[in-house]
């Protein structure tokens, strides 16, 4: 297995964006806006299929993060990013507690993507199971068998109690972080912790939220719960990152609204059954 990104031996997931540059995919000439290009496209294609087939907002943000894993170890030019993403939700789906069976999702996913209604007895579905199945073993390999995911979600609602927000300071700082945590490699860059950080600054500063401190204390509000090794620098350079997808794809914040009721409820869900 060809890994041209060096990983720690905790299996940590967060790199520079140096090092984002120096994966498979680079060492076989493509270029930042290809493989840029082809990490939204495969985003894209995980987001329809999973919406496609009732996924819970969890097990799609986890087949993606998945997915843009495996490709700072594999090549875009040894894997097609549909194979890929394919296999990334039917893992995910399993370690979220939402399994599909291998038959839909191959199934649908081809129904979806090319019009092609499959049988289980085509000869092109047995193709597609064998191709899928072997991706599943190559991608739990490449993430070092490493099925733990932690999403901001969770993060992000909790911080906005503690600060006494509102929906609507939730909302947008929702829509900011589902978009910008899932498209792009920012799910590699920082912790979840920090992201929600970042996201609500930004949805703050949007509504003219303001945002304070513990009382009685001379520091910025978002050391209360990432720490004091995050700067507002890091602060301001993970929102210019969300700020620029925004840019390029102005109705994002939209389509972000109509999945945060839903995926909320899922993330409420999952902390009573552990309680």
């Amino acid at each position: 297995m060809e890994k041209n990104v060096s990983k720690d031996t905790d299996f940590s997931w967060y790199f520079t964006k140096e090092q984002l540059k120096q994966t498979a995919s680079k060492a076989h000439n493509y270029t930042d806006k290809q493989i840029e290009r082809l990490r939204a496209e495969g985003v894209s294609f995980v987001q329809d299929i999973g919406r496609y087939m009732k996924m819970p907002q969890l097990a799609i943000a986890t087949a993606i993060v998945f997915f843009q894993r495996f490709y700072l170890y594999q090549s875009f030019q040894d894997f097609p990013v549909q194979d890929v993403g394919s296999c990334c939700l039917f893992l995910a789906g399993k370690v979220e507690d939402s399994p599909k069976k291998l038959k839909d999702i191959i199934i649908k996913s081809t129904s979806f993507s090319s019009g092609v209604e499959l049988k289980e007895t085509d000869d092109e579905y047995f193709r597609k199971r064998e191709i899928l199945l072997r991706n599943e073993r190559i991608l739990l390999q490449t993430i070092s068998f490493d099925l733990t995911v932690e999403h901001p979600y969770r993060y992000l609602l909790s911080y906005v109690k503690a600060l006494s927000g509102d929906r609507y300071l939730a909302q947008t700082a929702w829509n900011y972080v589902n978009d910008r945590h899932l498209r792009t490699t920012l799910c590699l860059q920082r912790p979840p912790q920090v992201i929600s950080c970042a996201a609500i600054a930004l949805a703050a500063k949007r509504n003219n939220y303001p945002l304070h401190g513990p009382a009685g204390k001379e520091e910025p509000w978002f050391h209360q719960f990432v720490g004091h090794d995050v700067s507002q620098a890091d602060m301001d350079e993970i929102g210019q990152q969300i700020l620029d997808l925004y840019t390029d794809k102005p109705d994002l914040q939209e389509e972000a609204s109509k999945r945060y009721n839903s995926a909320a409820e899922d993330i409420s869900k999952k902390a009573k059954n552990k309680s």
